[in-house]
């Protein structure tokens, strides 16, 4: 189910609605079914002691339902909230090909070690979707006298709408050449760039050219690297500007450094990078022509990151992740500008320790702990106007782990917190939980 608060539903934050994480607007009566066939294929040849050719197809296939169950949250007259309840019933299918040619190459000029690789590529992604809409009905959020969805009701209703059916196929023809060479034993030079000719149905087709660079200096050989990379990126958008001028794809631009560490004999694993993604080529409203888009936009995200692997002593592992990102528009609709992206927190982290015993009686016996932050978001509305709480929720295993088998228990959400996430609507996440598992080894 999906709750969808429209214009805040006469709140500035999510919790304010006082949504009950332990009741739903709908019964499990409504089951999502996929069913995928997948095909791989890979042939190598080894050309000489410097060339590999290698070929490799896939093919995908999925047919998949998905009944969509909308509690669009809404504000009556009263002030009071309603829950209005509405079923997006989709059919469809999606199948992907993709044949790939590369030519592999591991040689010298000179002193200078090459490692590179160059090929054409082919996919064809395709899809066919039946939708229906339907309005059920419309509660009060009160969970009072919430009468459970009934499915036979519900196909009735879905019997008596129309379809509307979606098509598509858009075929991507690629080629692409990256080289890594080893300048000095601690100096290392990456080089790429990749071109893409995008064909849909239906719209006129897009070409992008995607270059890479890359560079790696190892202070002290083996343990401390500093490194930079540059990379562009881009997503093809499809329609028409109010000119018939077709829209171009979406680029990103990356600049990231930092550095990686790998002290203490391989037990202490640590990197640090910051980078700086401009995205532009970004729709927005046309001030000057309703029902129409610009391409001008700009969305800017700068952001740390800090990722940390240890093992100090035998049995002990630790892993923590923190990151921060701040992502806000720089060009967009006047009441955008400076706002941040929708459902992107400003700190994550993570943490997790575990320690397994390894000698005496305990052998195998073992132990964890750890944990997930996250800070509020905006959600639902561009203009930071609607916030969804940050949470922090704590896990906790014990295990006994032996050869032939492994026994375990865990607690997530030790502390039964009720918290949401979202994409873009927000859903409930699972209080506390208690699993078991066995494990046996053939």
């Amino acid at each position: 189910i999906l709750y969808a608060p429209w214009n805040g539903a006469g709140a500035a934050n999510f919790n304010d609605l006082k949504m009950n994480i332990k009741k739903s607007f709908t019964n499990e009566g409504f089951n999502a079914q996929q069913k995928t066939s997948n095909v791989f294929a890979r042939a190598d040849y080894k050309i000489s002691d410097e060339w590999t050719s290698q070929t490799n197809f896939t093919y995908t296939n999925g047919d998949y339902y998905t009944p969509y169950i909308f509690a669009n949250i809404e504000t009556d007259a009263n002030m009071g909230l309603r829950a209005v309840r509405e079923v997006y019933d989709v059919y469809g299918t999606m199948n992907t090909t993709d044949i790939q040619q590369n030519f592999i190459g591991d040689f010298k000029i000179g002193k200078l070690r090459n490692r590179l690789v160059f090929g054409l590529d082919y996919t064809q992604f395709s899809g066919r979707s039946n939708r229906r809409d339907v309005y059920v009905d419309t509660l009060a959020v009160d969970y009072t006298d919430i009468q459970p969805l009934n499915r036979d009701a519900v196909n009735q209703l879905l019997a008596a709408t129309g379809a509307d059916i979606y098509s598509y196929t858009s075929n991507i023809y690629s080629a692409y050449v990256s080289d890594v060479l080893n300048i000095t034993p601690r100096l290392l030079a990456m080089g790429s760039v990749r071109f893409d000719h995008y064909s849909p149905t239906g719209d006129r087709s897009q070409n992008s050219v995607s270059p890479k660079f890359g560079l790696i200096y190892q202070i002290v050989q083996d343990r401390v690297s500093l490194f930079a990379n540059y990379m562009n990126g881009f997503q093809n958008t499809s329609g028409q500007d109010y000119n018939k001028k077709a829209f171009h794809p979406q680029h990103a631009n990356q600049l990231e450094g930092g550095v990686k560490v790998e002290l203490l004999n391989k037990k202490l694993n640590a990197a640090v990078s910051y980078y700086d993604i401009e995205v532009s080529n970004i729709l927005r409203n046309d001030p000057d022509h309703k029902d129409f888009s610009i391409q001008d936009g700009t969305q800017e995200s700068k952001g740390l990151e800090i990722d940390l692997n240890a093992n100090p002593v035998n049995g002990l592992n630790i892993t923590a992740g923190y990151a921060y990102n701040d992502i806000y528009y720089k060009k967009a609709d006047e009441y955008l500008v400076g706002k941040r992206a929708l459902s992107a927190p400003r700190n994550v982290a993570n943490l997790w320790i575990s320690y397994k015993l390894g000698k005496g009686a305990l052998d195998g016996f073992g132990f964890g702990f750890g944990g997930n932050h996250s800070d509020k978001s905006y959600i639902l509305a561009d203009d930071n106007s609607f916030v969804l709480n940050g949470y922090t929720v704590m896990d906790a295993t014990v295990f006994y782990d032996r050869i032939k088998w492994r026994v375990g228990l865990k607690v997530n959400n030790i502390g039964d917190k009720h918290y949401w996430v979202a994409n873009y609507y927000p859903v409930p996440q699972v209080p506390r939980q208690i699993l078991g598992s066995l494990t046996i080894r053939f």
